[in-house]
C-alpha cells in the first residue's frame, strides 16, 4: 500500500546481484634449468648441510585475488615429486608462506635435518638462485647448451612417473589485489642423477598446484566459485662430461712446449 491508495496491490521486485572474483595462479621456479653432472661434486651418504644433496631449487606459486570481489577461504593443493628411482629426487628443506595462508605436508619435511650455514630467506632466493645456477652454468660452455635436447625430448618427472607429497594450504579471506604466496624450499638429489640408469638422459622435473575457492561474504547472491591450476618446471640437463672438463694445465704446457720445439726446429732447418 502508499498514502495515496491505501488498497493498491504489493508488488515484490526480485534483483539478483551477481559477483565475480576472477582468482589466478602463478607458478615459477628458480633455477629453471641445472645442468649435470656438477664438477668436482661426489655425493654424501650422510649429508650433513643442505649442498651435500646438491643446488638449491626453489618452487614459488602465488594465488592473487583480481577482484573485483573479495573471497572468504579457499584451498591450495600442492604435488611436490620428491622420490624417483628409489631415491631423492626435490628434497624440501622448508616451506614459507606470505599473506594469509597456513600449509601443512601429509610427510615430514626434511627428515635428514640438513643445515644450511649460509642464511637466506625469500626476500634474497633469487639472488641465491642464481648464484648456485652460475655455479652449476659456469662449467658448461655455450655450445653444450645449444645441444640440449628440446623439452619435447626430455622424460617428464611429474607425480605420475615419480612419488609425490602433498601441500595443502588453507587461504584466508583475499580482498582485490591481494595475494597469499607460498615459497618451497628444496635440493636437487643429484646422487641420484647419477645412477647408471638414470644419468646421460635429460629431465623436466614438475611439481604442480590447483586451488579452489570454497566460500564467499555474501549470502543470497549468485556467484561462480573459481577454480584453477599450474605447474613449475626444473630442467635438468645432463652434458657430457668430457665436453665440460677443462684441459688439465700440464696438457697445456705440454702442447706450448712442443708447439715452441717445431717452430724452433723449423726455424734451424730453414736457416741450415
Amino acid at each position: 500500500s502508499n498514502q495515496y491508495n491505501s488498497s493498491s496491490n504489493l508488488v515484490t521486485v526480485v534483483t539478483k546481484l551477481a559477483v565475480l572474483a576472477k582468482v589466478e595462479i602463478r607458478g615459477a621456479s628458480a633455477p629453471e634449468q641445472v645442468f649435470l653432472p656438477i664438477i668436482n661434486w661426489q655425493p654424501k651418504e650422510n649429508p650433513v648441510v643442505e649442498d651435500d644433496i646438491g643446488p638449491l631449487v626453489q618452487h614459488i606459486y602465488e594465488l592473487r585475488n583480481k577482484g573485483p570481489s573479495a573471497f572468504s577461504k579457499a584451498m591450495l593443493d600442492v604435488e611436490w615429486p620428491y622420490r624417483y628411482n628409489n631415491g631423492s629426487l626435490l628434497y624440501i628443506t622448508k616451506y614459507e608462506v606470505d599473506g594469509a595462508m597456513n600449509c601443512s605436508t601429509d610427510i615430514e619435511i626434511n627428515p635428514l635435518n640438513v643445515t644450511n650455514p649460509m642464511y637466506w630467506n625469500r626476500n634474497v632466493s633469487g639472488s641465491a638462485g642464481d648464484r648456485t645456477e652460475g655455479r652449476v652454468r659456469s662449467h658448461v660452455h655455450r655450445r653444450d647448451v645449444q645441444e640440449q635436447r628440446d623439452e619435447q625430448d626430455m622424460l617428464t618427472l611429474d607425480c605420475e612417473k615419480a612419488q609425490c607429497l602433498k601441500i595443502k594450504c588453507q587461504v584466508g579471506r583475499l580482498e582485490r589485489g591481494q595475494s597469499a604466496i607460498l615459497f618451497i624450499y628444496s635440493r636437487l638429489a643429484v646422487s641420484t642423477f647419477l645412477q647408471a640408469d638414470v644419468q646421460n638422459h635429460s629431465y623436466v622435473v614438475k611439481s604442480s598446484a590447483s586451488f579452489s575457492v570454497i566460500e564467499m561474504p555474501y549470502k543470497n547472491l549468485d556467484f561462480e566459485l573459481p577454480v584453477n591450476s599450474t605447474t613449475a618446471s626444473l630442467s635438468v640437463v645432463w652434458v657430457n662430461s668430457e665436453m665440460t672438463q677443462p684441459a688439465p694445465i700440464w696438457v697445456v704446457v705440454v702442447a706450448v712446449l712442443a708447439g715452441l720445439l717445431l717452430l724452433a726446429l723449423l726455424i734451424f732447418i730453414m736457416y741450415k
